[in-house]
């Protein structure tokens, strides 16, 4: 995943606390939280099983409990091998099992391969805003066509810099014929640090 956390792979660590630290919330491994509460406002209430792509899973923050939670859920997730190889240690260290444990988690790094895939759901929470803008469009492009329904949580600026502006995300999925569904507090302007959620329906899905 090109460009993801300002592109960390060249700082990425065998220390697991430190690689948190950096990639996911500021936290020791042992403290990190979850996002639930944002997956689960968009896709709950939902009876039975469904297929569920992580994008830009990181360590499996988010992929990790939600398996847990809900067994009947085939979870996916996707990030760069270097992100994902780091699974195993948090699990260990966060949830004191092996992340075989888990048998409805999926990991994939093979964007090529996973694009052809269908999905329920596609959530990316605190993703989008480190990825620049040539390499999110074409995701977004495949995504379209990979689920109904795209969950989506973070700033409304991107990492990206261009004469000394930051690009906006939401801009961005805009220029991609994205517009949420619900426009509540939507807004392409405002403090550049704002986190907001939204869904987002794929038409013709």
């Amino acid at each position: 995943m090109n460009h993801t956390y300002r592109n960390w792979k060249s700082l990425a660590t065998k220390d697991i606390d430190a690689t948190v630290h950096y990639i996911a919330t500021n936290q020791k491994a042992s403290n990190v939280t979850n996002s639930l509460h944002i997956i689960e406002k968009f896709i709950l209430p939902h009876s039975g099983p469904i297929k569920v792509l992580d994008f830009g899973c990181g360590v499996g923050r988010n992929a990790i409990p939600l398996a847990s939670k809900y067994p009947e859920w085939e979870i996916v997730c996707y990030d760069s091998i270097e992100m994902t190889d780091r699974m195993e240690e948090y699990c260990t260290i966060r949830h004191g099992v092996h992340i075989s444990a888990y048998n409805n988690i999926r990991i994939e790094n093979d964007w090529s391969k996973l694009k052809k895939e269908k999905f329920d759901y596609i959530y990316a929470i605190l993703v989008l805003q480190h990825i620049y803008e040539k390499d999110l469009s074409q995701y977004l492009s495949d995504i379209k066509n990979m689920t109904p329904k795209f969950i989506v949580h973070g700033r409304r600026f991107n990492d990206e810099i261009i004469n000394g502006q930051y690009k906006n995300t939401w801009e961005i999925l805009e220029k991609n014929n994205l517009f949420p569904d619900d426009t509540t507090g939507y807004s392409v302007s405002g403090n550049k640090s704002d986190h907001h959620s939204f869904v987002y329906s794929i038409k013709g899905q």
